[in-house]
């Protein structure tokens, strides 16, 4: 197959913790944010400000369902630059997806992790996109209507992360027998994302990856305000924007 899907879910991060756990995936998450970061200048802090506090930089919590997806490229034959050395060339180009192909069931081995799984350079040099989910924080709306924000969005090979978004939302939240939820007295999934509007990310995630603005408006996030809703110790240049979107799915029966 060329593709492995990791499933990395509530257990691993809550269970068996010890100290450099969460360090490879840190800097996997680390450089992708890094890129628009340095391209705007608008945020100084990285991504996850320490690795150790990995769960509570994504807000992950032992309250919520979550889980982080790692789409990880099988060796090429043929192809001697990968796998690669992710600190040198963590960036693949948009030509090169074509040697691993579209993400369907006959070429994505999906693997649910337990609580030993190690994430080490090796899964490092192999790291394509990651895409997680979170019990979205608002009061339930409706029994039949399920919530969830998408956190941990990366992608290290052009093109790929949409596709990879879909493939995950076809297996936990399409699928009739997902461990999320009861998908029986579900009609709807609604998935929430937020970005930074300024990262010019609106645009993006309208087009490609099927969100669209709703009824919260854009909310400027003020470089001195103590009631920021992101998680402490982000520290930025100038005052910005934060976009609320939504995507939502409609369950057949």
């Amino acid at each position: 197959m060329a593709y492995d899907l990791v499933i990395l879910p509530k257990s691993w991060f809550f269970t068996k913790v010890y100290k450099g756990k969460f360090d490879t995936l840190a800097e996997i998450v680390n450089t992708a944010y890094d890129r628009p970061k340095d391209k705007y200048g608008i945020i100084k802090t990285r991504r996850i400000k320490d690795a150790q506090n990995f769960p509570a930089d994504l807000q992950f919590s032992d309250e919520k369902d979550v889980f982080l997806t790692l789409l990880l490229g099988n060796p090429v034959a043929g192809w001697k630059q990968f796998p690669r050395d992710f600190s040198t060339t963590p960036y693949l180009s948009q030509e090169e997806f074509s040697r691993f192909g579209e993400l369907t069931q006959e070429t994505v081995k999906v693997t649910q992790a337990d609580a030993d799984f190690v994430i080490d350079k090796t899964i490092e040099s192999r790291i394509l996109a990651t895409v997680g989910f979170k019990t979205y924080d608002r009061p339930v709306k409706s029994p039949s209507v399920v919530e969830y924000e998408m956190t941990a969005f990366t992608s290290f090979l052009r093109g790929i992360a949409p596709k990879l978004l879909d493939f995950v939302i076809n297996m936990m939240f399409e699928n009739p027998k997902t461990p999320l939820f009861d998908y029986s007295s579900v009609s709807k999934v609604q998935l929430h994302a937020s970005v930074i509007r300024d990262h010019d990310l609106v645009p993006y995630y309208s087009k490609y990856c099927g969100f669209e603005r709703h009824d919260i408006p854009d909310l400027l996030i003020e470089t001195n305000a103590s009631n920021s809703p992101l998680e402490e110790g982000i520290v930025a240049t100038r005052d910005f924007y934060l976009a609320f979107l939504r995507r939502t799915i409609y369950l057949k029966k």
